[in-house]
């Protein structure tokens, strides 16, 4: 390897860090954001997101089972359901367009939307 080829990975290196931090830094931090809880495929609740780090709880009693949900700041996560596995109580918080928590047995979801159409994710790749 010659000294212009180690210049020009190190280069795309930084660029690429550059990047990430970026689109990290400047992606979902704008208003219009909201939580959207599902049950059996239909809209039940809007939730919205506090402004300081002041967490609230929403009880959602439904005839496939509860799930109590918190909101804490920009981030929301399940923090009580009488699933028999928990999973969804795992999956933690989480505060970006298009994740979702899911409660399968409750036939419940949890979805963080966005009222902003050009910031709605497509899909997501991990």
């Amino acid at each position: 390897m010659k000294k212009g080829d180690k210049l020009l990975i190190l280069l795309i290196f930084i660029l690429s860090i550059f990047s990430y931090g970026f689109i990290y830094l400047n992606g979902d931090k704008e208003g219009g954001r909201y939580i959207s809880l599902q049950v059996n495929g239909e809209e039940v609740k809007r939730l919205t997101f506090t402004s300081g780090e002041e967490p609230y709880v929403y009880r959602l009693q439904t005839e496939y089972g509860l799930n109590v949900v918190e909101v804490v700041g920009n981030k929301v996560h399940l923090i009580e359901a009488d699933c028999p596995d928990k999973l969804c109580i795992k999956q933690g918080f989480i505060e970006k367009t298009g994740e979702v928590i899911v409660c399968i047995p409750n036939k419940m979801v949890l979805e963080i939307k966005s009222d902003d159409l050009d910031k709605e994710l497509d899909g997501i790749n991990y």
